[in-house]
């Protein structure tokens, strides 16, 4: 979006008065006839070739997204609590990524993802220091805490129904509803 006042472009949330100059153009197709990341995404969501629904992308319901998850969309959550990446997992343009080593990180946090059942009991403090200052954190707790609730019921998780019955009746309404419809699934009554 342009103003001609002042030349300002909104891009996002960054307001600049730059002087921007045009590209070479738009970006080379590589994909050809490849469909895999259409064919692949769990919702359908890459609808065409470069066009995204990102209203139905599991990453934006499990990061972006903030309050209830509506029941048709924690159902296609399916394993994701944070992402899903489905289409860069397939694309073969990202292949020879998949065989580089991953550097070695200090700091980094332990490298088994913790469970649905661990999220769901996660106290502020065991937050802070798993996920305080990585990109998890974009989610926050009681997010990742609603993802963890949505998958726990998408796939039928019975490890984690103890911290599913302690947290339907927390005030954080998309964790509750999360866990009230992931109760429901495994056939609890609440």
């Amino acid at each position: 979006m342009t103003r001609d006042a002042g030349s300002w472009l909104l891009l996002g949330e960054v307001l600049t008065c730059a002087a921007l100059t045009a590209d070479d153009g738009p970006h080379a197709d590589y994909c050809g006839t490849c469909t895999a990341c259409l064919d692949a995404c769990p919702t359908q969501a890459i609808e065409a070739p470069g066009l995204v629904n990102s209203n139905a992308c599991i990453s934006y319901w499990t990061i972006e997204h903030r309050g209830p998850i509506p029941d048709a969309w924690k159902a296609a959550i399916g394993s994701h609590v944070f992402g899903c990446d489905v289409c860069q997992e397939v694309c073969p343009w990202n292949a020879p990524l998949r065989s580089l080593p991953l550097p070695s990180l200090e700091g980094t946090p332990p490298s088994r993802p913790p469970t649905r059942a661990e999220i769901l009991s996660m106290g502020k403090g065991a937050w802070r220091r798993r996920f305080g200052k990585t990109a998890v954190n974009r989610a926050a707790r009681r997010g990742l805490q609603r993802n963890a609730a949505a998958s726990a019921g998408a796939t039928r998780d019975e490890a984690s129904r103890p911290g599913l019955e302690r947290t339907a009746g927390v005030e954080e309404r998309g964790l509750s509803e999360a866990a009230g419809w992931a109760l429901r699934q495994l056939g609890a009554r609440l």
